[in-house]
């Protein structure tokens, strides 16, 4: 069983997915590149598996980054929608 997936982890994950690169995420979440390298690393170390495909600065999702993904964006409108 896979440990507790934090939600700031969620949303870099997400900002990550939906720039396409860190630089662009970064931005969006007011976090260092590095930041957020460092997160995703934490990520794929809990799943246990690579989220992405790198290719240079770019990062495309693979078959398990893709399903995260979906479930991510369902786990973080939850906890926004129970926040409001």
């Amino acid at each position: 069983m896979l440990p507790d997936l934090p939600s700031p982890l969620l949303r870099s994950f997400v900002a990550v997915a939906d720039g396409g690169s860190l630089a662009a995420a970064a931005m969006r979440v007011n976090r260092s590149e590095s930041a957020l390298s460092l997160q995703m690393q934490r990520l794929e170390d809990i799943v246990g598996q690579p989220l992405f495909d790198r290719d240079g600065r770019a990062l495309k999702l693979n078959g398990t980054g893709s399903w995260l993904l979906a479930h991510s964006r369902a786990i973080l409108a939850r906890i926004d929608a129970g926040r409001a």
